[in-house]
């Protein structure tokens, strides 16, 4: 399509979990039968302090620090849901060629 159109197919993505209380929530699931929620607020409805909060910012700031553009990131609906979402780019990026040769 780009060679007939000059079309580019840009993609973005999106990250979405469940962050839970404990080290060891997964492990210690089988004898509870439940997870415990770091946080009960929802959709946007976090404090700069709440656990989650500091997850998502942490999170979003060690990768960008890895040079991924985040584009937004926020507490979702549910207890302890988070999202990152991530800049727009090109979907299939074209190879670059270097000017130089190897020897």
């Amino acid at each position: 399509m780009h060679k007939e159109s000059g079309y580019t197919l840009n993609a973005a993505s999106e990250i979405e979990g469940f962050v839970f209380a404990g080290r060891d929530a997964e492990r210690k699931y089988h004898e509870t039968g439940k997870f415990e929620f770091i946080s009960n607020g929802g959709y946007y409805h976090s404090l700069p302090l709440d656990p989650l909060r500091q997850f998502i910012d942490t999170s979003a700031e060690v990768q960008r620090a890895m040079g991924f553009q985040n584009e937004k990131d926020h507490p979702e609906v549910a207890p302890s849901q988070y999202e990152i979402n991530y800049s727009y780019s090109e979907a299939v990026a074209r190879p670059t060629r270097s000017n130089s040769t190897s020897c």
